[in-house]
């Protein structure tokens, strides 16, 4: 038997679009970031038509602001978030709570590829993905 949250959101899916808190290490020219959350934001172009999303981004935080000549180009996000109206936040934690004291988004797309990251004894990349995936869980488990 479903429970009264798994029916409550089965209810208000039906009625609204899924809001979403995107989660970027950057959003530049060429990067992942643009690949995926330009078709939330832009929708998808199929070049012979233009497919809207099916969800909305309400909140955007990006973990660092990509300069000309790093992996991923120049940012776009500031840009992008600007253009579209969505709302950037200094943490993920904001994001997910749209600068309020509660929950406020449906789900969570989380990007973690591009940027600068440290590096371990053998030079590999300590990508931030599992942190920033605590921080949504964090969050999450703080609102019940």
């Amino acid at each position: 038997m479903p429970s009264d949250l798994t029916l409550a959101a089965t209810a208000r899916s039906r009625t609204t679009r899924p809001r979403l808190a995107v989660l970027l290490t950057t959003y530049g020219d060429g990067s992942h970031g643009m690949a995926i959350v330009n078709n939330f934001l832009e929708g998808l172009d199929f070049g012979v038509h233009v497919d809207a999303s099916r969800c909305d981004a309400v909140a955007m935080h990006l973990m660092e602001i990509a300069a000309d000549g790093v992996i991923g180009g120049p940012d776009i996000g500031v840009s992008m978030a600007a253009k579209h109206d969505v709302p950037l936040f200094h943490s993920v934690a904001a994001a997910l709570r749209r600068g309020g004291s509660e929950l406020d988004v449906d789900g969570v797309v989380i990007i973690g590829e591009h940027g600068s990251w440290p590096a371990d004894q053998r030079g590999r990349l300590l990508y931030l993905r599992r942190e920033i995936f605590d921080q949504v869980v964090g969050g999450f488990r703080q609102a019940g």
